[in-house]
């Protein structure tokens, strides 16, 4: 009882911290630029009416549904009746809405890392066992949990706009409700959730109905065991017959995936879900999301398009390099934890904690994406009238780089490449010395009937005659360690194997995530910005939002620490490192502090205190902004 109390006092001095810092960010911005900005002219204007009872008025030069001024109509009209608020509602009272979603937002963030969000399911007896669930980060302490969502919380396109009446903070705050709200089970809930938040922003659309569907579909389908539904280096056909045949779809973990495993999951997928289509029990199945959909395109119909207003400005284009400028986008914000993939190997040995998956795509593959992107940025770089016209914001001075020289734009497709791969290593977490071996735990020993026998592993192919599962849990623990699976090999698919009887107790998990879900993840990200002309950092809030949350701890859980080496010199000094920075606490997240506070105070001091004019609307201050 003490620990939860202290638990939850922690997290309520996190919140009170995050509250005054968001106060303080609003005040000065009230105090400073009291009058509506930029887009927040159409904004406030358009909240005004709907306070005033005008609901037939409606701004043309709108873009986005009402959703904030229905929000700031709640909050603010009870107290208009109350009398607490008097005379008309200027740009002050109603930034005040996005304050109290910033709170909220710190909420939903704790919520969901505390929240168990993984389900597997597997075949037991002909039936299908599940509900087998576990914590997110099950070897971080409470303090790197606070620490983590701090940081979420001052994500600087996300942070900046705490103090200004835009819509991406409600919009980022009813799509992470409505992830909570499917991690939960909590499917009448999500069906309102997810249509409230398509009327903050049109692309919610895919977050809360494609994605949340792809991730129910990949949680119902059974994953396949090693070795058994699929050989240690399955080739395509292998995979088709193993799915067909086991009815289970092949999805390593990312530690353990190469390139070539993502094409595998997704055609495994595929094939499961053709081969084993029940139109019914799908559309059941999917309905909360089919709904949301369903809404959403009698939207479209009765609108005519996506785009409320300004259609002129906003025509719908295919525009694939959006795709790209990803990559450089999350490396930049989080180079704090992505920099440990660059350590020399001498900081990070195989056996110790610091080591990170060595299965960086091989040199035909590297080509052929670079070649890719290449052609992509060649025949598909647009660049929109307001990107180059405007040079209020950061894209104005990326493109004016990227244009400097034709060449430019090429060279930088060497940087895309590389931020890609570290960008998707970081989901896999950080290997322990007993991942690097066992990249998943496996149940106790237990004998198996003789149909179920395991067939000859390739692992273990040490002598002439090659040994069987059995065999090897006779083995030393040494010559067992010795001929496992180290990191530099193929990646294999590790799964739990089915158990004879329901499990009485929840099986240990080991942090990290499979191919499906990025796949899923970039399916999503994909559809949500590659019609969008313009390139704006706030598009790619709620991508970097699933991203961050789903990055394990590279920590290593308690009992499971490598064995320390004998005291050479320099394992003194890995070990005195490791224990600086890494046991004690992870110290990525206060390099990420540091880095997300110095952004954020550099951009807010220009905001507010560098000002100019433009020599074609003198007197006018303008202001540097995301």
């Amino acid at each position: 009882m003490a620990g939860s109390i202290g638990s939850l006092t922690s997290w309520s001095l996190a919140i009170g911290l995050v509250s005054l810092t968001a106060a303080l960010y609003f005040e000065l911005i009230d105090a400073i630029v009291p009058e509506p900005y930029l887009d927040e002219v159409f904004h406030v204007g358009q909240a005004q009416a709907y306070l005033r009872g005008r609901w037939d008025i409606w701004d043309p030069k709108l873009t986005t549904p009402p959703g904030l001024y229905f929000a700031s109509w709640a909050l603010l009209k009870p107290q208009i009746a109350l009398g607490l608020r008097h005379g008309p509602t200027d740009a002050s009272a109603l930034r005040f809405t996005n304050f109290v979603g910033s709170v909220l937002l710190a909420w939903l963030v704790r919520s969901l890392l505390l929240l168990g969000v993984e389900v597997y399911e597997w075949k037991c007896d002909g039936k299908h066992v599940s509900n087998v669930r576990c914590k997110r980060c099950p070897n971080w302490s409470d303090w790197e949990l606070i620490h983590t969502t701090i940081n979420v919380y001052l994500f600087p396109p996300l942070f900046f706009f705490y103090g200004l009446y835009y819509t991406d903070v409600l919009s980022a705050l009813s799509v992470l409700y409505a992830y909570r709200c499917y991690l939960a089970k909590q499917h009448t809930r999500l069906v309102f959730v997810g249509v409230l938040s398509l009327l903050f922003r049109q692309t919610n659309i895919f977050w809360v109905s494609v994605f949340l569907g792809g991730l129910e579909i990949s949680r119902r389908i059974p994953i396949g065991r090693p070795d058994i539904e699929f050989p240690s280096q399955p080739t395509f056909y292998d995979i088709i017959e193993g799915t067909c045949q086991h009815a289970s779809a092949y999805d390593p973990l990312i530690s353990q995936a190469c390139f070539e495993d993502y094409v595998k999951t997704a055609i495994s997928y595929a094939v499961h879900v053709l081969n084993n289509l029940n139109l019914l029990r799908t559309a059941w199945l999917l309905s909360p999301y089919l709904l949301i959909l369903s809404t959403f395109a009698e939207f479209v119909c009765w609108n005519g398009g996506v785009v409320l207003g300004d259609k002129e400005n906003h025509v719908a284009s295919i525009h694939l390099t959006q795709m790209i400028y990803i990559w450089p986008y999350f490396a930049f914000f989080s180079w704090p934890l992505l920099y440990l993939q660059y350590l020399p190997r001498y900081l990070s040995p195989n056996a110790g904690p610091l080591s990170y998956p060595t299965n960086h795509p091989r040199r035909v593959i590297v080509f052929a994406t670079m070649v890719v992107m290449l052609v992509v940025v060649r025949y598909n770089t647009v660049v929109h009238p307001f990107t180059l016209a405007d040079n209020r914001h950061y894209t104005f001075y990326a493109f004016r780089i990227l244009l400097r020289h034709p060449s430019i734009k090429y060279l930088a497709v060497l940087v895309y490449v590389e931020c890609a791969w570290t960008t998707l290593a970081a989901l896999g977490g950080l290997p322990t010395a007993r991942q690097a071996t066992h990249p998943e735990p496996s149940p106790k020993k237990r004998k198996l009937p003789e149909k179920e026998a395991f067939p000859p592993s390739p692992q273990l192919d040490s002598s002439p005659m090659k040994r069987s599962k059995s065999q090897e849990s006779t083995l030393p623990n040494s010559q067992s360690t010795a001929s496992s699976l180290t990191m530099t090999e193929p990646p294999q698919l590790y799964a739990m194997p089915p158990p004879h009887s329901p499990p009485k107790k929840k099986r240990k998990h080991v942090p990290g995530h499979r191919a499906s879900f990025v796949l899923i993840w970039l399916f999503a990200t994909a559809l949500s910005i590659i019609t969008t002309p313009l390139v704006e950092p706030r598009y790619l809030i709620v991508p970097w939002l699933i991203w961050r949350l789903h990055m394990a701890s590279p920590r290593p859980e308690k009992g499971q620490e490598p064995t320390k080496r004998p005291g050479t010199t320099r394992n003194k000094v890995f070990e005195t490192l490791k224990a600086v920075l890494y046991e004690r606490h992870d110290h990525r997240l206060w390099l990420e502090t540091m880095w997300f506070l110095t952004i954020n105070l550099a951009t807010g001091y220009i905001f507010l205190y560098w000002g100019f004019e433009w020599p074609q609307e003198p007197g006018k201050v303008q202001r540097f902004m995301w």
